[in-house]
């Protein structure tokens, strides 16, 4: 992943997904790197002493998905703005009366879809590149 990131001009760091963590994570017998009472306790000990002990003793993962749904929530203005110009809408890809209307609905559960998240993500990155380049790739 690091190398395709790179390619594009991309930096990319995912530790986790190196080679030589996935093949020790590998070759630890599952009865030892899983356990029903305990939260991801092979990386609790391979983190032992790297890390500070409160962040080994959490029973949960991160979560931030209220955060987002209210920072979308508080940004609905900018974000219907967003798809007056949409290039995605230029280029015959987005419905851009719908989005404006997912954008203004106060509340929308839309808002909060990995599918809108994924077509403004892909918005804002095409108008980097234009921005960048002079035009689209």
């Amino acid at each position: 992943m690091e190398d395709a990131g790179r390619a594009v001009g991309v930096p990319l760091a995912a530790p986790f997904l190196d080679d030589r963590v996935i093949e020790a994570a590998f070759s630890v017998r599952v009865e030892d790197r899983v356990d029903p009472w305990t939260y991801k306790p092979l990386l609790v000990r391979a983190m032992d002493g790297l890390v500070p002990r409160r962040s080994l003793s959490r029973a949960t993962k991160g979560e931030g998905s209220q955060d987002a749904a209210a920072g979308l929530h508080r940004q609905r203005d900018a974000l219907t703005a967003l798809w007056d110009d949409s290039l995605l809408a230029r280029a015959g890809l987005v419905d851009e009366a719908a989005l404006r209307r997912i954008c203004a609905a106060a509340g929308s559960p839309e808002l909060r879809d990995e599918r809108f998240i994924s077509t403004l993500a892909a918005e804002m990155w095409l108008r980097t590149t234009v921005t960048t380049r002079g035009a689209i790739a």
